[in-house]
């Protein structure tokens, strides 16, 4: 249902003072046009991105004996052991699912499977992985929109943001 907003504004001209009476009727994300939507999405494509986003996998990282040192959504992440390769491998046994990749690789490597740099090479590729589905979640439309309604974001019919 839409709200309505009264907003006074007294302007004060040489002991004169002049008030406005501005009505505003503000929709709810899911009240707007599909035009008006597109808008309101387009004004909060970074809503998700802009603190930290990928502070949960740089931890899961470090959980692991993992530091990852940089990271962009065009290259591979940079990572380094933080203790031996072994040590990250076993971390990876006790803190990490038997279905997870990770597992799957600190598995190979440590019944001799794979060597060190290959273990390494697809610890790297599986948090590329990993960060790029975040990324790519956190600007989607339904990740947006679910910010906006979280946060209880109102707007113009033209989809425009309306801070209260």
């Amino acid at each position: 249902m839409p709200r309505y907003f009264t907003t006074n504004f007294n302007i004060h001209l040489n002991k004169f003072i002049i008030m406005k009476i501005i009505e505003i009727t503000l929709y709810e994300f899911d009240e707007l046009s599909e035009s008006a939507k597109k808008v309101a999405l387009n004004e909060f494509c970074d809503i998700n991105i802009n603190d930290n986003w990928w502070y949960n996998i740089y931890e899961d990282a470090k959980n692991i004996q993992l530091k990852i040192t940089s990271f962009n959504e065009r290259y591979w992440p940079e990572i380094e052991f933080l203790q031996s390769p072994i040590d990250t491998a076993n971390e990876i046994i006790v803190q990490h699912r038997k279905d997870c990749k990770t597992y799957e690789y600190a598995t190979y490597f440590l019944i001799g499977v794979n060597n060190k740099s290959d273990f390494h090479r697809n610890l790297k590729a599986e948090f590329c992985t990993m960060l790029s589905k975040e990324y790519d979640y956190l600007v989607s439309d339904d990740a947006i929109i679910e910010s906006i309604e979280c946060n209880e974001y109102l707007f113009t019919d033209e989809g425009k943001f309306y801070p209260l």
